[in-house]
């Protein structure tokens, strides 16, 4: 039996959990931080569940048969945005040999 490894790495969802961050105030005003997601994803918007229905489709399919040591980011492109910023942490990859 032959394995194929993959990783579905959601971005920013309009969860329950998250309402808090995304409801308008009583002056109209919104979070800074619901701004800044808007603002910053190529989306203009929070992802939603069906968003990530698809991308997992894909990977639980014949489709990725050939697909191997994928993250596919599901995040409406905000990683498109934070990863060229200046003074952030980019990201390192981890192998059998450390980090790269």
């Amino acid at each position: 039996v032959q394995h194929s490894v993959q990783r579905h790495w959601p971005g920013y969802i309009a969860t329950p959990q998250t309402a808090p961050l995304r409801e308008i105030q009583p002056d109209g005003s919104r979070h800074p931080f619901d701004q800044f997601i808007v603002a910053k994803t190529p989306a203009a918007r929070w992802g939603n569940a069906e968003d990530l229905g698809g991308p997992a489709v894909f990977l639980a399919s014949e489709a990725s048969d050939f697909v191997n040591g994928l993250i596919l980011y599901v995040d409406g492109g905000i990683l498109a945005y934070i990863g060229k910023q200046p003074g952030l942490i980019g990201c390192r990859f981890v192998s059998h040999k450390g980090l790269t």
